[in-house]
């Protein structure tokens, strides 16, 4: 199975940690050239919807945080493009030991689950779908932030890939919205994949939360309340019986 790595080019530290890592391993990755959006020359989304992204993470989108989305969507649009699923992974990933036995048994089963994340999931409410060799999958009634380390099929890519063409929350925060996508999510676990040390020097600036007006408190209540009512209505309609 493709094992896709988003790094921007000119990050030669964290493209050198990845090829090591994966050295061990034994197994192939390509880097995919990521989007910094500092310097991009033009639009990455058709149009950035700052009242719903103000709702989604309590602030205004940054530049890097802009390049962040396009290159997770540029990805979904390759792994439409190629028409076969893709393991999707930032550069700043670090591979468990049981990295490889988890892609090898991701590839048996994201034809038929679309979305499997392979980072932890801390708390958040699951149900077992089904045991795969040492692993669980499991269908996400909430999903957690974290866009480290997931795989998608191309029709899991499409529905992602269209419901983005207009920013409305950073990346993590749009892929856990699932009721807006239309996309069931799943997890693989025990976790392959963990934020690495680099993890900490993020590449992404402005992620720190201005203090907010009481207005924009409260309506970011009623988005959250709402947004629980969709959650609970899409695990009604998808989740597992």
């Amino acid at each position: 199975m493709r094992i896709v790595l988003i790094s921007l080019p000119d990050s030669t530290e964290r493209r050198d940690a990845a090829r090591k890592q994966f050295g061990d391993t034994g197994l192939e990755f390509e880097f995919f050239d990521g989007i910094n959006g500092r310097t991009a020359t033009t639009p990455l989304f058709d149009s950035i919807d700052e009242a719903s992204y103000l709702l989604n993470a309590g602030r205004l989108p940054s530049k890097g945080e802009i390049g962040c989305h396009a290159s997770h969507r540029a990805v979904w649009k390759y792994c439409i493009d190629l028409d076969e699923p893709v393991i999707i992974l930032e550069d700043d990933a670090k591979l468990e030991s049981n990295f490889a036995a988890a892609a090898k048994q991701v590839e048996t089963l994201i034809s038929d689950y679309g979305f499997i994340r392979l980072q932890h999931l801390r708390h958040h409410p699951k149900k077992k779908v089904c045991n795969a060799g040492d692993f669980e999958l499991f269908y996400c009634e909430k999903y957690p932030h974290g866009a480290v380390g997931y795989a998608v099929n191309p029709a899991a890519a499409k529905a992602l890939y269209e419901h983005s063409s207009t920013l409305t929350a950073p990346a993590d925060k749009f892929i856990k919205n699932f009721w807006q996508h239309g996309q069931p999510m799943y997890c693989l676990l025990p976790e392959s994949i963990t934020p690495g040390i680099l993890n900490e020097e993020s590449t992404i600036e402005g992620r720190d939360k201005p203090p907010s007006s009481l207005a924009l408190r409260l309506k970011r209540i009623g988005f959250k309340l709402g947004s629980a009512i969709k959650r609970a209505a899409f695990n009604r309609a998808h989740g597992p019986r």
